[in-house]
Order: structure tokens, then sequence, then C-alpha cells
């Protein structure tokens, strides 16, 4: 399968390694948002398409892309960029732009479908309770598929331990086998054990994947989405988080739990 990489990502993509080529490597998919909705690290089609204009803001690294309330969604195929039959991760940042003890809807990340009657993977901060601050919900999957008994749901979720309404967070979602992960800021993955692995076919009727949303949420900002082809171990999320914050600068209040 190829992979396209384009010679403006040298610097961004310093930001998904952690130690030699191994983990480059196993990089599929990395979108920057350096001014551009596209992905600079790509085995199929690096079109982005966002929803509206899109406006770029300081990100963990140069620019980052609003999303939520005023901001945009991007979409982008899913064919040899995210596959689900085989083991993955997906990283992304975020930063919300919200009063803590502020209530409000689920904000997703990333996904696939939008249809909850033909199925919907999400993976962000949770719906419920929605009078809850975000940092006080769960944060990880929200599976919804006719294909698993009883119409399931399945949550492989981390509770929002850190004042995740202000400041850069680093996501970490991955599945491998019948189990999803979930760590927030290079935390040790938390598990959660599905009936049967998830699958390309399950959620087959929709051919791409969202980053991000564009209406009824709060306004964040996302940046450095990375998709990787196998499951990053604990100590590689762990290492991306601290060389993001580095670059940062140390700006969040990570060590504050939400009260």
């Amino acid at each position: 399968m190829k992979k396209t990489i384009v010679l403006m990502a040298a610097s961004a993509v310093l930001l998904c390694r952690v130690s030699g080529d191994e983990l480059e490597d196993a990089v599929k998919f990395h979108v920057p948002f350096e001014n551009s909705c596209n992905a600079v690290v790509s085995e199929g089609d690096e079109k982005g398409a966002p929803s509206g204009k899109p406006v770029f803001v300081g990100g963990v690294r140069g620019k980052g892309i609003r999303s939520g309330k005023g901001g945009s969604a991007i979409r982008f195929m899913r064919e040899s960029n995210l596959d689900l039959d085989n083991p993955g991760t997906v990283n992304v940042w975020f930063k919300i732009d919200c009063e803590h003890g502020t209530p409000g809807p689920a904000i997703p990340f990333w996904g696939v479908g939008a249809d909850d009657k033909r199925g919907i993977l999400t993976v962000g901060v949770l719906n419920d309770p929605m009078k809850l601050c975000p940092c006080r919900r769960q944060i990880g999957f929200l599976l919804i598929s006719r294909k698993r008994p009883k119409y399931a749901k399945a949550y492989a979720v981390t509770t929002g331990s850190r004042r995740i309404c202000s400041g850069w967070h680093l996501l970490s979602s991955a599945w491998s086998g019948n189990k999803l992960f979930v760590s927030l800021d290079g935390v040790p993955y938390r598990s959660f054990e599905l009936e049967k692995p998830l699958s390309n076919e399950e959620l087959g009727y929709q051919k791409r994947f969202g980053v991000g949303w564009s209406y009824e949420r709060w306004p964040y900002v996302i940046d450095e989405f990375t998709v990787y082809g196998r499951k990053l171990s604990d100590a590689e999320i762990k290492e991306i988080y601290e060389k993001g914050m580095k670059h940062l600068g140390g700006e969040n209040k990570n060590d504050e739990s939400a009260k």
C-alpha cells in the first residue's frame, strides 16, 4: 500500500515520533492542520473536506483548527487511512474553551458514522450527564451497532480526572483484538472488552471518517491528528504527551484535579 508523505511534514511529524524509525513507520495518516485540512502522511486519499470555512489558530506546534461552535468538522476517506480490521491507535490533541463547571453536550473528537440506526463509532467526551462540566464526564469510545447483541452500546472510558476544560490534552484511543483502549494525557491505557473485534464491515455504510464537530458544541481546537497502524504502548503514548507538553512550555495545569 502506498504511503504519501508531503515534505512540509518534516517538522510536524516530529511530534508523532518517540525514538527512531519504529514509531515513525507506524504512522499511516497524519494531519498537522498547518493552515490546511489535508493530511501530510497518508496511505489513501489525503484530502480533507471541511464543513464551512476552516479557522486555524494556535496549536500544539504551529497551528490547530477550530471545531465545535463556530468551527469546522473535517471528513476524510476511510479506505487505507483508518483500518478497523487490524490493530491501530488514533492520537488527537484538543483544547476546550469552556469555563470550569459549565454543562453542555458531548464533544466528539473523531468518529465514523452519524446514523444511530446504522451504526456509530465516536471518541471524545461522552454526553451524560450533560449537567456536568467535561472534567466530570467520562471520555472514550461510544459504539452503537446493530451488528452486536441487543444493538449494543459499548464504552471504553477513563474518567475526566484533570481540568480538560482548559489547556491542551492528548487523547489516545486504540483497538486490538476484541478490546478498546483509552488514555488521557499519556497515562496507562484503560480497556474495555467487546464480545467481538471491531471491523471495517461493521460501519461499512460510511466511507468517510470525521475529525471534530461543527455545531451545537463547546468551541474547541484540535491538532496533530494521527493514525498509527498498530496499538501504541503505554510508554510510547506517555513520551508523545511529554514531548508535546515540552513544546507548549508546560502551559497546562494538569496536576489540578477536577473539583
